[in-house]
């Protein structure tokens, strides 16, 4: 099985890509780099767009409360659904090509990689992360949610609440179900981001764990800064990402 300090020497070579990554302007080919594919390429600029359009719309919240008008008639509900059935020839292509990404750059580590990979480890964790969080592992709408909320614990060093979980989960939920796109994707398709997602997601926990248990201060910024670069790189800003109750307030 993968072992610990493998993950973390894999997630920390992120940092020796640092200097160009910082840099570097957001572009599919950067995102194909990472494994991600066209499907999950969408859905991470449409996440991302609905994590800094939901702050404003939380501020909103927050003054109409203070004011009370007459609410406008519901919009129409769109059709489709953020829930998926899973099937192993996903799971395998998706392996596959996330093996495939990180031997590139550690192929003495291929071996190791494909061995925890098809074990279903790293899966295991990040399904262990969400249903602590009571979040669904069927659920695009979710495990964006639990993607996004582990950035967020990694830079900030701190656990969000119980509160500010249910909050970024009903956040993510309200804004995708109004997002034609992602509620009529396939279940291929939605499988296929939602297992790209794990498994950066566990890599990036376990390499922060392990950083915190070294106590190495300067690589764990490095780390930090490397997160900003490789999975979030068009936003919104990790570190002035602000968590409330009501969920992800970003700042413009």
């Amino acid at each position: 099985m993968i072992n610990l300090r493998m993950a973390w020497s894999v997630i920390l070579a992120w940092t020796v890509l640092l200097p160009a990554a910082a840099s570097a302007q957001y572009s599919p080919d950067a995102t194909l780099d990472l494994g991600i594919g066209y499907g999950q390429m969408a859905l991470g600029q449409a996440a991302l767009s609905g994590t800094r359009s939901i702050g404003r719309t939380s501020e909103k919240a927050s003054r109409d409360a203070r004011h009370p008008q007459t609410k406008p008639a519901p919009p129409a509900p769109i059709l489709g659904s953020l829930t998926f059935h899973s099937t192993p020839a996903v799971t395998r292509v998706v392996n596959q090509r996330f093996i495939d990404w990180q031997a590139r750059k550690h192929p003495n580590l291929r071996a190791q990689l494909a061995e925890g990979i098809n074990s279903g480890e790293l899966q295991t964790y990040f399904a262990d992360v969400l249903r602590r969080y009571g979040y669904a592992t069927d659920n695009l709408a979710d495990i964006s949610s639990g993607y996004y909320l582990s950035l967020w614990k990694i830079v900030h060093g701190r656990e969000p609440t119980a509160v500010q979980i249910a909050g970024v989960r009903r956040q993510t939920r309200e804004a995708m179900a109004q997002d034609d796109a992602l509620m009529q994707l396939s279940d291929a398709a939605k499988q296929e981001i939602c297992e790209t997602f794990a498994l950066h997601t566990a890599l990036a926990l376990q390499g922060y764990e392990q950083l915190i248990h070294s106590g190495d201060r300067h690589t764990l910024a490095n780390f930090r800064n490397g997160l900003q670069a490789t999975l979030a790189p068009q936003g919104p800003n990790l570190a002035t990402l602000m968590l409330s109750d009501a969920g992800f307030i970003a700042e413009d």
